[in-house]
């Protein structure tokens, strides 16, 4: 039997790291977003984390709960990265995919998976509505990665309209074995594999990937790899929460 208690992170999950690095770093700047249109925007730990925060708090509004699973289909921007924490923090399952998948490898994933709803951008609105329709909501960032859209999103559909009050979200205990993410493999030989990430690997990734790097308090990562995959999410992002 494994025994959960020699775990290195017993008592843990990704919302006590974001939460030690808001109270540790509350002011210092935490993510730059600099769009090829629009103006950069920078969000600081604490804001970062309590932006994330109220996503998870509207998801729950929307019916997410934890163990629920949520289709994340983005190109890079930050939204990408409050809804893969928001799910976290909520204890819902991000399902990050590819966002240069096709109509039929959507609705795989969308399936398999057995996502209840999903947040996209614009330029992805129709091809999701092909192919996963049973979605019970969708959120939708207002512009493509920075770009003006060809259409904007609904009002009611508007990524922003996920912001909510965290005190709506309910007391859960810290689960370093509880799932935290899916993501899809190439599928070279049949259909991709879904795999699990669980909060200890989140944090593991994290620990160990600030250690391999070297990381300072000075240094800062450029994020040219895809959002969806294990690269960015735990090279770029989770080891800058470890420095």
């Amino acid at each position: 039997m494994f025994d959960l208690s020699a775990s290195p992170f017993a008592g843990q999950d990704i919302r006590t790291l974001l939460r030690a690095q808001a109270t540790a770093r509350r002011d210092k700047t935490f993510l730059i977003w600099a769009p090829f249109e629009g103006a950069e925007q920078r969000w600081t730990y604490g804001e970062f984390v309590e932006r994330a925060e109220r996503i998870a708090a509207g998801l729950w509004r929307r019916g997410v709960r934890p163990g629920d699973r949520v289709l994340v289909h983005l190109e890079n921007c930050p939204e990408a990265l409050f809804a893969w924490f928001g799910c976290g923090i909520l204890g819902a399952i991000a399902v990050t995919t590819n966002a240069r998948s096709s109509a039929d490898e959507l609705a795989y994933f969308a399936s398999h998976s057995r996502a209840i709803g999903a947040i996209t951008q614009p330029k992805f609105r129709a091809l999701l509505s092909d192919a996963a329709p049973g979605l019970s909501f969708a959120a939708v960032t207002d512009t493509d990665c920075g770009d003006a859209p060809a259409a904007p999103p609904a009002a009611g559909e508007r990524f922003a309209a996920l912001d909510a009050d965290p005190a709506l979200l309910p007391p859960r205990a810290a689960e370093p074995a509880a799932p935290f993410g899916v993501q899809y493999t190439s599928g070279t030989t049949s259909r991709p594999k879904a795999v699990l990430w669980t909060h200890a690997n989140a944090l593991w990734g994290a620990r160990v990937s600030a250690a391999h790097e070297e990381l300072r308090e000075d240094d800062v990562h450029l994020v040219t790899m895809p959002l969806y995959h294990t690269n960015a999410q735990c090279y770029s992002v989770l080891a800058t929460l470890c420095r």
